[in-house]
């Protein structure tokens, strides 16, 4: 009588094998889900404080131009050259520098979000071109257009 005695233990190493692939499978899907909505969420708050911070610059631009720009933020002169601007005749161009608080910082190698801001004079009409963007990976989180009238006698 040759009957082999089978416990089915081969059968089960399998059973469990496939488990735990699947088990892995999952934990892995959850783990790049978590990593996303990471991301996602530090972009959202990147950009709401680049919103903040642009609409308070612009305000600051608004009242009193380029010279309270300067004193408020500590803004330095834009490197970028008028051709890379992107705008026909910028006047001036100048960067202000922010820390992850918010707070304006006076170098680019403490700063965490810098705004470009590109200022034309046309018939009256000053405009500001601000840029915001994250330092880290130079991604543009933000621009806006403001613009001002100027009392007659000032300006092109």
């Amino acid at each position: 009588m040759n009957k082999k005695n089978s416990t089915g233990a081969g059968l089960f190493m399998m059973e469990m094998l496939a488990a735990v692939f699947f088990f892995i499978l999952c934990a892995a899907t959850c783990l790049m889900a978590f990593v996303k909505a990471d991301q996602v969420s530090r972009l959202a708050r990147d950009t709401n404080q680049a919103v903040v911070l642009a609409e308070s610059l612009a305000e600051v631009w608004k009242q009193g131009g380029a010279e309270l720009v300067e004193e408020v933020f500590s803004s330095q002169e834009a490197a970028e050259s008028a051709a890379e601007t992107g705008f026909s005749h910028p006047e001036a161009a100048w960067a202000v520098f922010w820390d992850d608080q918010g707070e304006p910082v006076g170098e680019e190698s403490q700063a965490a979000l810098s705004g470009t801001v590109f200022q034309e004079t046309e018939d009256g009409l000053e405009t500001a071109h601000i840029t915001m963007v994250r330092q880290k990976d130079d991604k543009t989180l933000f621009s806006m257009t403001a613009a001002r009238y100027l009392p007659s006698g000032q300006g092109s």
